[in-house]
């Protein structure tokens, strides 16, 4: 399945997508990217790639926080949020999304904490909410600039929680967008038995499905 995906590892193809990270539909998105990175100069947050829909997105793909293959200075690293970056959690994504025939110009990634921090997923809560909870207030700016937003879809359980601060600060905002929500696709979400999963897979397919359909309604 991944082997299909994660094309950002091939350089001219993310070099492609780099070029035009300040295209016209995603240029709102990614000079916000570029403010983030301004009040935290020593730490990094990707720009999202242009194979997002940015303006027109209709479905939000929240995650928690960059992974290294976000990053442009290793190995297979894209610089950009994107499913086609080289780790399973991405291609998971967009192995869901092309079962569920949502074109990649229909959504945009965004993380829940968009700054990069190693092992945030598996700190103790005390210490993971005020990420979590610094994360709501530039989600809502991120929404901001998606005025043709429907439907978010987190995937596992801390964004989740994240997700829960976000409803409590912005209940407006969240109640007019549908919520669907999986398991992390990373590997650790996906430690278990090859029959196991391909159960957690095919309940991403589904709840992908129902997003669609949600952003189609």
């Amino acid at each position: 399945m991944t082997q299909q995906y994660q094309h950002m590892k091939i350089r001219h193809f993310r070099d492609d997508y780099l070029e035009r990270i300040y295209d016209p539909h995603i240029r709102e998105l990614n000079e916000y990217v570029d403010e983030l990175r301004a009040r935290k100069p020593d730490q990094f947050v990707p720009h999202v790639s242009p194979e997002f829909g940015g303006r027109e997105a209709r479905l939000l793909l929240l995650t928690l926080s960059p992974g290294e293959k976000t990053k442009l200075d290793i190995a297979g690293g894209s610089g950009m949020l994107s499913v086609e970056n080289s780790d399973p959690a991405a291609a998971r994504i967009a192995e869901a999304l092309d079962h569920a025939d949502i074109d990649r110009s229909d959504c945009v990634g965004w993380n829940m904490y968009p700054w990069f921090v190693q092992g945030l997923g598996e700190l103790r809560k005390p210490v993971q909410d005020p990420y979590l909870l610094e994360g709501t207030d530039h989600l809502i700016q991120v929404i901001a600039r998606l005025p043709r937003l429907r439907a978010v879809f987190v995937f596992g359980t801390v964004p989740e929680r994240g997700w829960g601060f976000f409803r409590r600060s912005y209940p407006r905002t969240a109640r007019s967008l549908r919520h669907f929500w999986h398991r992390s696709t990373g590997p650790k979400g996906y430690i278990g038995s090859v029959q196991q999963q391909e159960i957690w897979r095919q309940e991403l397919f589904d709840a992908m499905s129902a997003a669609k359909q949600a952003i189609d309604s």
